[in-house]
């Protein structure tokens, strides 16, 4: 089968949807079908590659606009570009990208796919007026082009359904993670390296943007730090919001609790999984997040929050408290400090969770399912 995968973004660049794709690239050239992936050329690589067997075409975006990359040049050029392809798979249905497909679907009757990764939310009362309208009437009528629709959990399908897409046109297949993404061999001294001797470790991973909730977390540190001293909070990644979190911190005065690192190698990252207590990703919008994946493939307890999708497969194997309420944010790591069992508990289950229900090559069964049922159409 020639797929071809479309995606805002693509290695170097790095996040979880990122990530997605390119596992599935490479899962489903490993199962002999020819992949070609198009996306946009930021951070700045080369227009052209081969990875990991898979073709690589990038295109340069003229801008951003709430960091979806538009490529005039991608637009002249995307009819060409899906020629010969038995199958588009388009990600992410706000992206300019999936657009653009959707006319070469009409152009060239190509069956096209699209996964919705999860709801977006900004926590912007304009930002997020401009999504519902936007979801209402432009991504709408995308999605009701598409052959089939890939949502991560049952509440993204309800809400994809609201949308006036058939039920029939929808398939519920979740995140998956490949166990051997993870080197056991791998092992960076943390310990030694940032001064962690004697401290348990709270953990922060992912863009440090308002939508993720670095600040819920700041702000739950001074309730925490009162009944454990020997506490720090650690953050890992960059993003807009950064300089606001530190002086957040520092208004707080819980400056001397917490450590941001911006971006860590995945080495360094691994270990520092396994050294802490916890990992926390307080999000407002989020859909089955690698953060909270990886966690679990390290056994280790998650504290997230009452939202679509993380609730949807989270409710049993993770604490979840109501999106910005650091009280009981504060509450709930506390609650894993004082009942050590407990945590193990939660750990336990993350990592059961993710070898019966949530393996890639389950994931990929399903999805070239989906190819394939699309394709007998």
């Amino acid at each position: 089968m020639k797929i071809l995968q479309v995606a805002p973004y693509y290695y170097p660049y790095i996040g979880g949807q990122e990530r997605y794709v390119r596992s599935l690239a490479r899962a489903l050239a490993a199962r002999g079908h020819e992949v070609k992936v198009l996306t946009s050329n930021f951070p700045k690589s080369k227009n052209r590659e081969v990875m990991d067997g898979i073709e690589v075409r990038r295109f340069k975006p003229l801008c951003k606009p709430l960091n979806n990359p538009i490529s005039p040049a991608l637009f002249f050029h995307i009819v060409r570009e899906c020629k010969g392809f038995d199958v588009i798979h388009c990600h992410n249905e706000h992206a300019a990208l999936s657009l653009y497909s959707a006319w070469a679907k009409s152009r060239l009757k190509i069956p096209l796919i699209i996964t919705c990764h999860g709801q977006l939310r900004f926590d912007h009362l304009i930002k997020d007026l401009f999504e519902r309208v936007y979801s209402k009437t432009i991504g709408s009528m995308l999605l009701k082009r598409a052959d089939k629709v890939i949502v991560i959990s049952q509440s993204d399908k309800k809400y994809i359904c609201s949308l006036g897409v058939p039920v029939e046109n929808i398939e519920v297949i979740p995140n998956g993670i490949d166990p051997s993404y993870f080197n056991d061999n791998m092992r960076s001294n943390v310990n030694e390296e940032l001064n962690f001797k004697g401290k348990k470790v709270i953990l922060f991973v992912g863009p440090l943007i308002k939508r993720k909730g670095p600040q819920v977390l700041v702000q739950a540190i001074p309730f925490v730090v009162k009944e454990y001293s020997n506490l720090l909070f650690v953050f890992v990644g960059t993003g807009n919001f950064k300089r606001e979190v530190e002086k957040l911190s520092k208004l707080l005065h819980v400056e001397n609790y917490t450590k941001f690192l911006g971006y860590v190698p995945k080495e360094k990252l691994y270990s520092l999984y396994k050294r802490c207590e916890i990992l926390v990703l307080p999000s407002f919008s989020e859909a089955l997040s690698y953060t909270i994946l990886d966690a679990f493939m390290f056994s280790k307890p998650v504290i997230s929050t009452q939202i679509p999708c993380i609730s949807d497969y989270l409710s049993e194997t993770a604490i979840l408290t109501p999106p910005g309420d650091y009280k009981s944010l504060a509450k709930a790591i506390l609650q894993l400090l004082n009942e050590p069992n407990m945590a193990k508990e939660y750990g336990r289950k993350g990592r059961e969770l993710i070898e019966t229900s949530l393996r890639w090559d389950l994931v990929v069964d399903r999805i070239e399912a989906v190819y394939t049922d699309v394709l007998r159409k």
